[in-house]
Protein backbone atom coordinates (compact mmCIF):
# COMPACT_ATOMS: atom_id res chain seq x y z
CA UNK A 1 0.00 0.00 0.00
CA UNK A 2 1.20 3.52 -0.82
CA UNK A 3 2.66 5.58 2.02
CA UNK A 4 -0.07 8.16 1.49
CA UNK A 5 -2.85 5.62 2.05
CA UNK A 6 -1.20 4.48 5.27
CA UNK A 7 -1.75 7.93 6.74
CA UNK A 8 -4.06 7.94 9.75
CA UNK A 9 -4.33 10.92 12.04
CA UNK A 10 -4.52 10.57 15.81
CA UNK A 11 -7.89 11.95 16.92
CA UNK A 12 -6.39 12.77 20.31
CA UNK A 13 -3.55 14.83 18.80
CA UNK A 14 -3.49 18.49 17.79
CA UNK A 15 -5.77 18.55 14.75
CA UNK A 16 -3.94 21.46 13.16
CA UNK A 17 -0.76 19.37 13.19
CA UNK A 18 -2.72 16.43 11.75
CA UNK A 19 -3.86 18.62 8.85
CA UNK A 20 -0.30 19.74 8.25
CA UNK A 21 0.84 16.12 8.19
CA UNK A 22 -1.90 15.14 5.74
CA UNK A 23 -1.04 18.04 3.47
CA UNK A 24 2.64 17.10 3.57
CA UNK A 25 1.82 13.51 2.55
CA UNK A 26 -0.37 14.66 -0.36
CA UNK A 27 2.19 17.21 -1.55
CA UNK A 28 4.92 14.58 -1.43
CA UNK A 29 2.84 12.04 -3.36
CA UNK A 30 2.11 14.28 -6.35
CA UNK A 31 5.81 15.08 -6.68
CA UNK A 32 6.76 11.41 -7.01
CA UNK A 33 8.96 10.93 -10.14
CA UNK A 34 7.09 7.71 -11.00
CA UNK A 35 4.14 9.91 -12.01
CA UNK A 36 6.07 11.61 -14.85
CA UNK A 37 4.28 9.56 -17.52
CA UNK A 38 0.95 10.48 -15.89
CA UNK A 39 1.67 14.20 -16.22
CA UNK A 40 3.00 13.80 -19.76
CA UNK A 41 -0.26 12.03 -20.70
CA UNK A 42 -2.42 14.93 -19.55
CA UNK A 43 -0.07 17.50 -21.10
CA UNK A 44 -0.01 15.76 -24.49
CA UNK A 45 -3.66 14.74 -24.73
CA UNK A 46 -5.51 17.47 -22.81
CA UNK A 47 -3.06 20.39 -22.84
CA UNK A 48 -3.18 20.44 -19.05
CA UNK A 49 0.11 21.66 -17.56
CA UNK A 50 1.74 19.68 -14.81
CA UNK A 51 1.03 22.21 -12.06
CA UNK A 52 -2.68 22.25 -12.97
CA UNK A 53 -2.97 18.47 -12.80
CA UNK A 54 -1.09 18.41 -9.50
CA UNK A 55 -3.44 20.95 -7.93
CA UNK A 56 -6.49 19.03 -9.13
CA UNK A 57 -5.04 15.80 -7.75
CA UNK A 58 -4.31 17.41 -4.40
CA UNK A 59 -7.82 18.68 -3.80
CA UNK A 60 -9.30 15.35 -4.92
CA UNK A 61 -7.08 13.40 -2.53
CA UNK A 62 -7.74 15.78 0.36
CA UNK A 63 -11.47 15.25 -0.04
CA UNK A 64 -11.11 11.47 -0.04
CA UNK A 65 -9.88 11.36 3.54
CA UNK A 66 -12.35 10.23 6.21
CA UNK A 67 -11.77 12.31 9.35
CA UNK A 68 -14.00 10.13 11.51
CA UNK A 69 -12.57 6.84 10.29
CA UNK A 70 -9.00 8.21 10.20
CA UNK A 71 -8.26 6.69 6.81
CA UNK A 72 -8.56 7.35 3.10
CA UNK A 73 -11.69 6.15 1.35
CA UNK A 74 -11.71 2.65 -0.06
CA UNK A 75 -11.96 3.98 -3.62
CA UNK A 76 -8.25 4.85 -3.54
CA UNK A 77 -7.11 1.31 -2.75
CA UNK A 78 -5.13 -0.14 -5.67
CA UNK A 79 -7.41 -3.19 -6.02
CA UNK A 80 -10.29 -0.83 -6.76
CA UNK A 81 -8.61 0.23 -10.02
CA UNK A 82 -10.26 -2.50 -12.10
CA UNK A 83 -13.74 -1.67 -10.87
CA UNK A 84 -13.08 2.03 -11.47
CA UNK A 85 -11.73 1.33 -14.95
CA UNK A 86 -15.09 -0.23 -15.86
CA UNK A 87 -17.01 2.65 -14.27
CA UNK A 88 -14.78 5.18 -16.04
CA UNK A 89 -15.44 3.54 -19.41
CA UNK A 90 -19.19 3.39 -18.77
CA UNK A 91 -19.14 7.03 -17.70
CA UNK A 92 -17.48 8.06 -20.97
CA UNK A 93 -20.01 6.06 -23.01
CA UNK A 94 -22.84 7.67 -21.02
CA UNK A 95 -21.43 11.12 -21.75
CA UNK A 96 -21.06 10.29 -25.45
CA UNK A 97 -24.65 9.04 -25.67
CA UNK A 98 -25.98 12.31 -24.20
CA UNK A 99 -23.50 14.56 -26.01
CA UNK A 100 -24.41 16.95 -28.79
CA UNK A 101 -22.80 18.66 -31.75
CA UNK A 102 -22.15 22.37 -31.54
CA UNK A 103 -22.31 24.67 -34.58
CA UNK A 104 -19.03 26.32 -33.67
CA UNK A 105 -20.54 29.73 -33.00
CA UNK A 106 -18.73 31.52 -30.17
CA UNK A 107 -20.64 33.82 -27.84
CA UNK A 108 -18.89 36.56 -25.88
CA UNK A 109 -19.76 37.93 -22.46
CA UNK A 110 -18.14 40.05 -19.81
CA UNK A 111 -19.09 37.80 -16.91
CA UNK A 112 -19.95 34.12 -16.48
CA UNK A 113 -21.43 32.92 -13.20
CA UNK A 114 -22.61 29.44 -12.18
CA UNK A 115 -26.08 29.09 -10.66
CA UNK A 116 -26.17 26.43 -7.95
CA UNK A 117 -29.14 27.77 -6.01
CA UNK A 118 -31.22 30.92 -5.67
CA UNK A 119 -28.72 32.07 -3.03
CA UNK A 120 -26.04 32.31 -5.71
CA UNK A 121 -28.30 34.40 -7.90
CA UNK A 122 -29.34 36.72 -5.07
CA UNK A 123 -25.78 37.38 -3.95
CA UNK A 124 -24.53 38.22 -7.45
CA UNK A 125 -27.64 40.07 -8.62
CA UNK A 126 -26.16 43.51 -7.99
CA UNK A 127 -22.86 42.67 -9.69
CA UNK A 128 -24.70 41.28 -12.72
CA UNK A 129 -26.71 44.49 -12.91
CA UNK A 130 -23.49 46.52 -12.99
CA UNK A 131 -22.23 44.48 -15.93
CA UNK A 132 -25.62 44.61 -17.62
CA UNK A 133 -27.75 41.50 -17.90
CA UNK A 134 -27.07 41.27 -21.63
CA UNK A 135 -23.35 40.91 -20.85
CA UNK A 136 -23.71 38.14 -18.26
CA UNK A 137 -24.10 34.40 -18.82
CA UNK A 138 -25.59 32.27 -16.04
CA UNK A 139 -24.68 28.58 -16.16
CA UNK A 140 -27.17 26.20 -14.58
CA UNK A 141 -28.07 22.52 -14.52
CA UNK A 142 -31.68 23.43 -13.75
CA UNK A 143 -34.51 24.29 -16.14
CA UNK A 144 -35.04 27.97 -15.42
CA UNK A 145 -37.57 30.40 -16.80
CA UNK A 146 -35.63 33.66 -16.63
CA UNK A 147 -36.14 35.38 -20.02
CA UNK A 148 -34.48 38.55 -18.76
CA UNK A 149 -31.14 36.72 -18.46
CA UNK A 150 -28.76 34.90 -20.77
CA UNK A 151 -28.93 31.29 -19.56
CA UNK A 152 -26.79 28.30 -20.50
CA UNK A 153 -28.49 25.06 -19.56
CA UNK A 154 -25.63 22.68 -18.83
CA UNK A 155 -26.75 19.56 -16.95
CA UNK A 156 -24.09 17.48 -15.27
CA UNK A 157 -22.42 14.97 -17.60
CA UNK A 158 -24.80 15.75 -20.46
CA UNK A 159 -24.79 17.90 -23.59
CA UNK A 160 -21.00 17.89 -23.76
CA UNK A 161 -19.28 18.58 -27.06
CA UNK A 162 -19.61 15.36 -29.11
CA UNK A 163 -16.47 15.80 -31.15
CA UNK A 164 -14.30 16.41 -28.10
CA UNK A 165 -16.01 13.64 -26.14
CA UNK A 166 -15.23 11.19 -28.94
CA UNK A 167 -11.62 12.28 -28.94
CA UNK A 168 -11.41 11.87 -25.17
CA UNK A 169 -12.90 8.37 -25.33
CA UNK A 170 -10.34 7.35 -27.94
CA UNK A 171 -7.48 8.73 -25.82
CA UNK A 172 -8.74 7.09 -22.66
CA UNK A 173 -9.33 3.66 -24.16
CA UNK A 174 -6.29 3.64 -26.44
CA UNK A 175 -3.77 5.06 -23.98
CA UNK A 176 -5.19 6.37 -20.74
CA UNK A 177 -6.66 3.31 -19.06
CA UNK A 178 -3.61 1.16 -19.70
CA UNK A 179 -1.39 3.85 -18.25
CA UNK A 180 -3.66 4.41 -15.23
CA UNK A 181 -3.82 0.71 -14.40
CA UNK A 182 -0.06 0.28 -14.75
CA UNK A 183 0.77 3.33 -12.62
CA UNK A 184 -1.88 2.41 -10.04
CA UNK A 185 -0.13 -0.89 -9.47
CA UNK A 186 3.27 0.76 -9.43
CA UNK A 187 2.29 3.62 -7.12
CA UNK A 188 0.07 1.51 -4.85
CA UNK A 189 -2.95 3.80 -5.22
CA UNK A 190 -5.99 3.81 -7.52
CA UNK A 191 -5.16 6.54 -10.03
CA UNK A 192 -8.17 5.67 -12.21
CA UNK A 193 -10.45 7.47 -9.74
CA UNK A 194 -8.27 10.58 -9.95
CA UNK A 195 -8.16 10.44 -13.75
CA UNK A 196 -11.95 10.17 -13.83
CA UNK A 197 -12.23 13.38 -11.81
CA UNK A 198 -9.79 15.23 -14.09
CA UNK A 199 -11.61 14.09 -17.23
CA UNK A 200 -14.99 15.12 -15.79
CA UNK A 201 -13.67 18.60 -15.00
CA UNK A 202 -12.09 18.81 -18.45
CA UNK A 203 -15.18 17.84 -20.47
CA UNK A 204 -17.43 20.23 -18.55
CA UNK A 205 -15.06 23.18 -18.82
CA UNK A 206 -14.22 22.53 -22.47
CA UNK A 207 -17.89 22.49 -23.48
CA UNK A 208 -18.77 25.61 -21.50
CA UNK A 209 -15.78 27.84 -22.21
CA UNK A 210 -14.95 26.94 -25.82
CA UNK A 211 -18.27 28.31 -27.00
CA UNK A 212 -18.88 30.91 -24.29
CA UNK A 213 -16.00 33.34 -23.79
CA UNK A 214 -15.74 35.84 -20.97
CA UNK A 215 -13.20 38.03 -19.23
CA UNK A 216 -14.40 37.05 -15.78
CA UNK A 217 -15.74 33.92 -14.13
CA UNK A 218 -17.11 34.36 -10.61
CA UNK A 219 -18.19 31.50 -8.35
CA UNK A 220 -19.11 31.58 -4.67
CA UNK A 221 -17.78 28.47 -2.93
CA UNK A 222 -14.03 28.47 -2.44
CA UNK A 223 -14.05 24.77 -1.56
CA UNK A 224 -15.56 23.88 -4.96
CA UNK A 225 -13.01 25.67 -7.14
CA UNK A 226 -11.20 23.62 -9.78
CA UNK A 227 -7.71 24.08 -11.18
CA UNK A 228 -8.65 22.30 -14.42
CA UNK A 229 -11.82 24.34 -14.93
CA UNK A 230 -10.03 27.61 -14.25
CA UNK A 231 -7.16 26.73 -16.59
CA UNK A 232 -9.51 25.99 -19.48
CA UNK A 233 -11.42 29.20 -18.78
CA UNK A 234 -8.15 31.14 -19.18
CA UNK A 235 -7.14 29.05 -22.22
CA UNK A 236 -10.19 30.36 -24.05
CA UNK A 237 -9.50 33.99 -23.32
CA UNK A 238 -10.60 34.40 -19.71
CA UNK A 239 -8.76 37.04 -17.73
CA UNK A 240 -9.65 36.13 -14.14
CA UNK A 241 -11.28 33.08 -12.57
CA UNK A 242 -12.61 34.45 -9.29
CA UNK A 243 -14.39 33.40 -6.15
CA UNK A 244 -16.17 35.39 -3.48
CA UNK A 245 -15.62 34.41 0.15
CA UNK A 246 -18.74 32.84 1.60
CA UNK A 247 -17.24 31.02 4.60
CA UNK A 248 -14.54 31.60 7.13
CA UNK A 249 -11.56 29.32 6.63
CA UNK A 250 -11.99 25.84 8.07
CA UNK A 251 -9.48 23.14 8.92
CA UNK A 252 -10.08 19.81 7.24
CA UNK A 253 -11.96 18.70 4.18
CA UNK A 254 -13.19 22.14 3.07
CA UNK A 255 -9.96 23.96 3.80
CA UNK A 256 -7.40 22.52 1.39
CA UNK A 257 -6.11 23.54 -2.04
CA UNK A 258 -8.40 26.31 -3.21
CA UNK A 259 -7.68 27.46 -6.76
CA UNK A 260 -8.52 30.89 -8.17
CA UNK A 261 -6.92 33.93 -9.74
CA UNK A 262 -8.77 36.36 -7.48
CA UNK A 263 -10.29 35.78 -4.06
CA UNK A 264 -12.75 38.51 -3.12
CA UNK A 265 -12.44 38.23 0.64
CA UNK A 266 -14.53 39.58 3.52
CA UNK A 267 -11.78 41.63 5.08
CA UNK A 268 -8.12 42.49 5.03
CA UNK A 269 -7.12 39.42 7.02
CA UNK A 270 -10.09 37.06 6.68
CA UNK A 271 -8.20 34.93 4.15
CA UNK A 272 -4.75 35.13 5.68
CA UNK A 273 -4.23 31.45 6.34
CA UNK A 274 -5.64 29.89 3.14
CA UNK A 275 -2.14 29.79 1.64
CA UNK A 276 -0.95 27.64 4.53
CA UNK A 277 -3.14 24.84 3.20
CA UNK A 278 -2.08 24.76 -0.43
CA UNK A 279 -4.28 27.44 -2.01
CA UNK A 280 -3.32 28.81 -5.41
CA UNK A 281 -4.52 32.43 -5.31
CA UNK A 282 -2.90 35.25 -7.27
CA UNK A 283 -4.81 38.16 -5.75
CA UNK A 284 -6.67 38.50 -2.44
CA UNK A 285 -8.96 41.52 -2.65
CA UNK A 286 -10.97 42.55 0.44
CA UNK A 287 -14.46 43.68 -0.59
CA UNK A 288 -16.87 42.73 2.20
CA UNK A 289 -19.65 40.13 2.29
CA UNK A 290 -21.97 39.55 -0.66
CA UNK A 291 -24.42 37.88 1.74
CA UNK A 292 -24.62 40.99 3.93
CA UNK A 293 -24.95 43.20 0.90
CA UNK A 294 -27.87 41.12 -0.35
CA UNK A 295 -29.73 40.18 2.82
CA UNK A 296 -28.91 43.14 5.02
CA UNK A 297 -28.09 46.35 3.18
CA UNK A 298 -30.26 45.67 0.14
CA UNK A 299 -33.16 45.25 2.59
CA UNK A 300 -32.16 48.38 4.49
CA UNK A 301 -31.68 46.61 7.82
CA UNK A 302 -30.17 48.99 10.35
CA UNK A 303 -28.91 48.90 13.91
CA UNK A 304 -31.80 49.19 16.36
CA UNK A 305 -31.70 50.96 19.70
CA UNK A 306 -34.58 48.80 20.93
CA UNK A 307 -32.96 45.39 21.02
CA UNK A 308 -35.15 42.29 20.84
CA UNK A 309 -32.45 40.16 22.46
CA UNK A 310 -29.55 40.72 24.78
CA UNK A 311 -27.63 37.76 23.36
CA UNK A 312 -28.12 35.65 20.24
CA UNK A 313 -26.19 32.49 19.48
CA UNK A 314 -25.73 32.08 15.72
CA UNK A 315 -25.05 28.41 15.15
CA UNK A 316 -23.30 26.46 12.40
CA UNK A 317 -24.81 23.76 10.14
CA UNK A 318 -23.29 21.13 12.41
CA UNK A 319 -25.77 18.25 12.16
CA UNK A 320 -25.41 18.26 8.37
CA UNK A 321 -21.62 18.20 8.57
CA UNK A 322 -20.69 16.04 11.55
CA UNK A 323 -19.30 13.38 9.20
CA UNK A 324 -16.41 15.68 8.30
CA UNK A 325 -16.16 18.35 11.02
CA UNK A 326 -16.10 15.73 13.78
CA UNK A 327 -12.39 15.39 13.03
CA UNK A 328 -10.85 15.01 16.49
CA UNK A 329 -11.91 13.25 19.66
CA UNK A 330 -13.05 16.33 21.60
CA UNK A 331 -14.95 18.05 18.78
CA UNK A 332 -18.44 16.93 19.77
CA UNK A 333 -17.90 17.80 23.43
CA UNK A 334 -16.40 21.16 22.45
CA UNK A 335 -19.32 21.97 20.18
CA UNK A 336 -22.01 21.09 22.71
CA UNK A 337 -20.10 22.90 25.44
CA UNK A 338 -21.06 26.11 23.65
CA UNK A 339 -24.73 25.40 24.36
CA UNK A 340 -23.93 24.46 27.96
CA UNK A 341 -22.16 27.80 28.42
CA UNK A 342 -25.19 29.61 27.08
CA UNK A 343 -27.59 27.74 29.36
CA UNK A 344 -25.36 28.34 32.37
CA UNK A 345 -25.13 32.05 31.62
CA UNK A 346 -28.90 32.20 31.17
CA UNK A 347 -29.45 30.62 34.59
CA UNK A 348 -27.05 33.07 36.23
CA UNK A 349 -28.72 36.01 34.47
CA UNK A 350 -32.46 35.21 34.25
CA UNK A 351 -33.29 38.85 33.48
CA UNK A 352 -31.58 38.62 30.08
CA UNK A 353 -33.35 37.58 26.91
CA UNK A 354 -31.22 35.05 25.10
CA UNK A 355 -31.98 33.38 21.77
CA UNK A 356 -30.57 30.71 19.47
CA UNK A 357 -30.78 31.33 15.73
CA UNK A 358 -30.15 28.35 13.51
CA UNK A 359 -29.37 28.32 9.80
CA UNK A 360 -32.46 27.93 7.56
CA UNK A 361 -31.31 24.39 6.67
CA UNK A 362 -31.05 23.35 10.34
CA UNK A 363 -31.85 19.73 11.18
CA UNK A 364 -33.25 18.97 14.63
CA UNK A 365 -30.45 18.03 17.05
CA UNK A 366 -31.63 15.92 19.98
CA UNK A 367 -28.42 16.29 22.01
CA UNK A 368 -28.58 20.07 21.71
CA UNK A 369 -32.22 20.16 22.80
CA UNK A 370 -31.50 18.03 25.87
CA UNK A 371 -29.02 20.72 26.93
CA UNK A 372 -31.34 23.67 26.34
CA UNK A 373 -34.62 22.10 27.51
CA UNK A 374 -35.86 23.70 30.71
CA UNK A 375 -33.88 26.89 30.16
CA UNK A 376 -35.38 30.28 29.34
CA UNK A 377 -33.51 30.44 26.01
CA UNK A 378 -35.69 31.17 22.97
CA UNK A 379 -35.41 29.38 19.65
CA UNK A 380 -35.81 31.98 16.92
CA UNK A 381 -37.63 30.93 13.76
CA UNK A 382 -34.81 29.60 11.58
CA UNK A 383 -36.44 30.90 8.38
CA UNK A 384 -36.19 34.55 9.49
CA UNK A 385 -33.40 36.93 8.48
CA UNK A 386 -30.39 36.38 10.75
CA UNK A 387 -28.90 39.80 10.02
CA UNK A 388 -32.08 41.53 11.16
CA UNK A 389 -31.87 39.79 14.53
CA UNK A 390 -28.14 40.44 14.79
CA UNK A 391 -28.70 44.16 14.29
CA UNK A 392 -31.41 44.05 16.97
CA UNK A 393 -29.29 42.38 19.65
CA UNK A 394 -26.82 43.74 22.17
CA UNK A 395 -24.33 40.95 21.63
CA UNK A 396 -23.87 37.85 19.48
CA UNK A 397 -21.95 34.65 20.12
CA UNK A 398 -21.01 31.79 17.82
CA UNK A 399 -18.97 28.61 17.65
CA UNK A 400 -17.91 29.03 14.04
CA UNK A 401 -20.49 30.89 11.98
CA UNK A 402 -19.25 33.08 9.15
CA UNK A 403 -21.52 35.76 10.59
CA UNK A 404 -18.92 36.22 13.31
CA UNK A 405 -16.52 37.95 10.93
CA UNK A 406 -19.34 39.85 9.25
CA UNK A 407 -20.74 41.21 12.51
CA UNK A 408 -17.36 42.14 13.98
CA UNK A 409 -16.66 44.08 10.81
CA UNK A 410 -19.88 46.03 11.33
CA UNK A 411 -19.25 46.97 14.97
CA UNK A 412 -21.62 44.45 16.53
CA UNK A 413 -20.35 42.87 19.73
CA UNK A 414 -19.47 39.22 19.20
CA UNK A 415 -17.58 36.41 20.89
CA UNK A 416 -16.22 33.26 19.28
CA UNK A 417 -16.63 30.28 21.60
CA UNK A 418 -13.55 28.09 21.42
CA UNK A 419 -13.52 25.47 24.22
CA UNK A 420 -9.98 24.21 24.64
CA UNK A 421 -8.72 26.55 21.91
CA UNK A 422 -8.92 23.95 19.14
CA UNK A 423 -11.93 25.08 17.07
CA UNK A 424 -11.60 23.97 13.41
CA UNK A 425 -13.21 27.21 12.22
CA UNK A 426 -10.78 29.57 13.91
CA UNK A 427 -7.14 30.56 13.38
CA UNK A 428 -4.33 29.12 15.45
CA UNK A 429 -4.35 30.12 19.12
CA UNK A 430 -1.22 32.21 18.53
CA UNK A 431 -2.84 34.15 15.69
CA UNK A 432 -3.61 37.72 16.69
CA UNK A 433 -6.65 38.21 14.44
CA UNK A 434 -9.36 37.26 16.94
CA UNK A 435 -7.63 38.88 19.90
CA UNK A 436 -10.12 39.46 22.72
CA UNK A 437 -13.05 38.06 20.74
CA UNK A 438 -12.05 34.43 21.34
CA UNK A 439 -13.18 32.82 24.62
CA UNK A 440 -11.78 29.44 25.61
CA UNK A 441 -13.60 28.60 28.87
CA UNK A 442 -16.83 29.48 30.64
CA UNK A 443 -15.31 31.99 33.05
CA UNK A 444 -13.80 33.93 30.14
CA UNK A 445 -17.12 33.72 28.30
CA UNK A 446 -19.10 35.00 31.27
CA UNK A 447 -16.72 37.85 32.12
CA UNK A 448 -16.55 39.16 28.57
CA UNK A 449 -20.32 39.00 28.12
CA UNK A 450 -20.74 41.09 31.28
CA UNK A 451 -18.34 43.67 29.88
CA UNK A 452 -20.02 43.85 26.46
CA UNK A 453 -23.56 43.96 27.86
CA UNK A 454 -22.58 46.82 30.14
CA UNK A 455 -21.57 48.84 27.11
CA UNK A 456 -17.83 48.65 27.68
CA UNK A 457 -15.11 47.57 25.29
CA UNK A 458 -13.02 44.47 25.74
CA UNK A 459 -9.39 44.92 26.70
CA UNK A 460 -7.32 45.00 23.53
CA UNK A 461 -10.29 45.66 21.25
CA UNK A 462 -9.01 49.12 20.39
CA UNK A 463 -5.96 47.51 18.79
CA UNK A 464 -8.09 45.45 16.41
CA UNK A 465 -8.99 46.81 12.98
CA UNK A 466 -12.57 45.76 12.31
CA UNK A 467 -11.86 45.85 8.56
CA UNK A 468 -9.53 42.90 9.09
CA UNK A 469 -12.67 40.79 9.62
CA UNK A 470 -15.02 42.30 7.06
CA UNK A 471 -15.31 45.55 5.17
CA UNK A 472 -18.50 47.61 5.33
CA UNK A 473 -20.70 45.58 3.01
CA UNK A 474 -23.12 48.06 1.50
CA UNK A 475 -21.05 48.35 -1.71
CA UNK A 476 -19.45 44.95 -2.22
CA UNK A 477 -20.51 44.60 -5.84
CA UNK A 478 -19.22 48.06 -6.67
CA UNK A 479 -15.82 47.16 -5.17
CA UNK A 480 -15.63 43.97 -7.25
CA UNK A 481 -16.69 45.80 -10.41
CA UNK A 482 -14.20 48.59 -9.75
CA UNK A 483 -11.39 46.06 -9.25
CA UNK A 484 -12.19 44.54 -12.63
CA UNK A 485 -12.13 47.99 -14.20
CA UNK A 486 -8.78 48.86 -12.66
CA UNK A 487 -7.20 45.48 -13.52
CA UNK A 488 -8.18 45.29 -17.20
CA UNK A 489 -9.21 48.82 -18.05
CA UNK A 490 -12.80 47.89 -18.90
CA UNK A 491 -15.54 45.54 -17.70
Amino acid sequence: MNKLLKFSHDRDADFRKSCNDLQSRIDSFVENPMLDDWYIHFEDNYSLPRDIVKQQMKVFLSRKYDYRGCSFHKVLLPLERFKLAIKHTLYLLFVLFFSRSYPGKIKSFNLIAPYISKIDYDRLFRLMALFGRENVLIITDKNMNMPEHKILYQPKHKLYDRKETSRVIFNEIAKGLTLYLFLSNKAGINLVSIANDIVKQYLYAYTVFKYNRSKYYVEQRQYETSAVRNHIFRKYGGAYACCTQTNIQQLGINGFYFDMDVFFAFGKKSADWVHEYGARIDHVVPVGSTAMECYCFKRNIKRSRNCKYDIIYFTIKAAMAFHYIDAYSSFMDDYYSSFQWLVEYSKENPHLRIGIKHHPTYIFDERERKITDGSSIDYIDQSLNSYEFAFQSKCAVTFGSTMGHELLGHNIHLLYMDPGCRNVFLPDKDDSLLGPYRVTDYDDFSQKLHILLSGQSLEGASNINKADFCLESNKVSERIYSWFLSSTGNP
